[in-house]
């Protein structure tokens, strides 16, 4: 018996604004791990405040799953403000600027 093909779901982004401390960053990857989702994109840059980040993290999933790794987010400490969009650009960071 061959396994099931796991169906294919839209890519998410999920912005993020973080406190610029050490660690956060492994604490954030490890909420993705825990649920077996990959980082396909991550872009990091200085938010506008001085002691904040801004991050943009791009996963495959269906849309619950994103929104409940949303959730998981918003409860770590360091993790100021979450929010999901319901897709992705395809295009890299550097062309959409």
């Amino acid at each position: 018996m061959s396994p099931r093909p796991v169906p294919a779901h839209g890519r998410r982004e999920l912005a993020l604004l973080v406190r610029d401390k050490p660690g956060v960053l492994v604490r954030i990857a490890l909420v993705f791990a825990r649920r077996g989702f990959n980082i396909e994109r991550l872009d990091v840059s200085p938010a506008g405040h001085t002691g904040f980040s801004e991050m943009s993290i791009v996963s495959r999933g269906a849309p619950a799953s994103v929104e409940q790794i949303g959730k998981q987010l918003a409860k770590l400490i360091d993790v100021v403000t979450v929010n999901v969009s319901p897709r992705a650009s395809n295009a890299p960071e550097s062309a959409r600027t």
